[in-house]
């Protein structure tokens, strides 16, 4: 393999890596209290106008929470993890840890199943 195919295939991983890349800003609605995200141009990508927190953002999806439960949403608005639990942690390498009773830890896919029991930690 010659320089020029290392180098052209170098730039085209770094390009696919960066170009999934996509950041997201919170804002929250004065009159509702309600939070929304922008993308990285500053458009409104969810409306600000039924979740009262955030907790992350990992493998495309929005860690949100309304009542006191938490679920998930993707970068349309779709919720793609019903909000069933009480605690919700960052996705990573497709799996969450999460929690429908105090104590009890498990972990889920993207869809919400659970893969790994929710169990108590005691």
């Amino acid at each position: 393999m010659n320089m020029k195919s290392v180098f052209t295939m170098l730039f085209s991983c770094l390009f696919n890596f960066f170009g999934f890349c996509q950041s997201i800003e919170s804002f929250k609605d004065a009159n509702t209290g309600f939070i929304g995200f922008k993308n990285e141009n500053g458009e409104i990508i969810i409306e600000a106008n039924k979740y009262q927190k955030w907790y992350d953002f990992s493998e495309g999806l929005i860690s949100v929470s309304k009542d006191g439960k938490w679920g998930c949403i993707d970068l349309k608005g779709n919720e793609v993890v019903a909000l069933n639990y009480r605690k919700l942690y960052s996705f990573h390498d497709g799996l969450a840890q999460a929690s429908i009773n105090e104590g009890e830890y498990g972990y889920i896919d993207k869809t919400g199943k659970v893969v790994v029991a929710l169990k108590n930690r005691k």
